[in-house]
């Protein structure tokens, strides 16, 4: 009863903001300089705080497209309460299709010069809007990116600073992995009809910025943290399973096809997430079940074992997987885990 009370409160608190901001007041011009695509499924602890971080921006000339994915909790309500009070904010409900579904009807949807991707389950600075556009039509951007404030997890931000191009960038940082701390040019997206990969669920947004980062004529990274990533519990990167595994598979296989049609992708950057991918394999493999992933998952035993072939023990338990010895696999797994943490244990301490 107290988890409900709660949430009437943080409704009602929202919608009094939003009367004090205007009420139905259209702060948009008739083409908003912004569209922000707001995925939502089920988050509707966070969402209230989300929407609320978009009200306090200190630049109002943007739209807002809550895409409802087939919410079975309130956060459907919350979404139709805010667009009654906000005509810059709209909502879209759909069955649930996935956050990538859901991001490209955004696509869709969007009016705005430039388009920024927002989880529901995460806010925004007071400023990140104008400190963006600010930048980008200063100096012609196609993308500008911010960094991360981490909600209680650990966010990798770059060291850089400025003018940079997806060379330059490190491909274990969260500037190019991710696609919410970046407003993209929509114009960009249009013209190389770029849309995120429905087929899989994990590494979506990596392909996704890749390839926006590629096509990019200008691209800039600011100095201010400006985008709270939180640590959701029930997010989808929480749950480690074969389907994860497999998509990590999957998302290698397009970029190197995307490498391979267009010859000046930088290779040292394909090179770099399928060590990305070998790494999260390596630190989570103590979590997959071998004997549903060989059943679910067939085609990913090659790229598997070619990502492997530099690792002893790694391929020795999966060639033992493949050949159906679950219980040798899995000792050889839960040894290599043990060596693992050991060796990270012994080197944290003579840091």
């Amino acid at each position: 009863m107290k988890k409900n009370g709660s949430r009437k409160n943080s409704f009602h608190t929202l919608i009094v903001r939003l009367q004090n901001k205007g009420g139905n007041q259209n702060f948009m011009s008739k083409k908003p300089k912004i569209s922000v695509v707001v995925p939502v499924y089920n988050c509707e602890k966070y969402l209230s705080r989300c929407v609320q971080s978009l009200i306090a921006q200190d630049f109002c000339d943007f739209e807002c497209h809550l895409i409802d994915d087939g919410s079975t909790d309130s956060s459907s309500a919350l979404c139709d309460e805010v667009c009654k009070k906000d005509s810059r904010f709209m909502v879209f409900h759909q069955k649930n299709g996935g956050v990538s579904h859901s991001r490209n009807t955004g696509i869709l949807k969007a009016c705005g010069e430039y388009i920024v991707f927002l989880d529901g389950d995460d806010f925004l600075e007071p400023n990140t809007l104008r400190l963006g556009i600010e930048k980008a039509e200063k100096d012609d951007c196609d993308v500008v990116i911010w960094k991360t404030i981490s909600e209680g997890t650990f966010v990798n931000n770059s060291s850089l600073c400025g003018e940079i191009s997806l060379k330059e960038i490190e491909s274990d940082s969260d500037q190019v992995r991710n696609v919410w701390n970046k407003m993209i040019r929509k114009s960009l997206i249009c013209e190389h009809d770029l849309r995120f990969d429905t087929r899989i669920s994990t590494a979506e947004d990596t392909l996704f910025s890749y390839e926006v980062l590629f096509f990019s004529r200008k691209t800039y990274l600011l100095g201010e943290s400006l985008y709270h990533y939180c640590n959701n519990p029930n997010s989808i990167m929480h749950s480690i399973n074969n389907k994860m595994i497999s998509d990590y598979c999957f998302a290698v296989k397009e970029l190197e096809l995307f490498s391979e049609q267009n010859p000046s992708f930088p290779k040292e950057k394909l090179v770099e997430f399928m060590s990305l991918w070998k790494m999260f394999y390596i630190q989570n493999m103590d979590k997959i079940d071998f004997r549903n992933l060989l059943d679910t998952f067939p085609n990913a035993n090659e790229k598997i074992l070619i990502e492997l072939s530099d690792d002893l023990y790694m391929k020795k338990c999966f060639l033992l997987a493949l050949n159906r010895h679950f219980f040798m696999a899995a000792l050889m797994k839960k040894y290599y885990t043990f060596k693992v943490n050991l060796m990270n244990q012994i080197r944290n301490k003579k840091k």
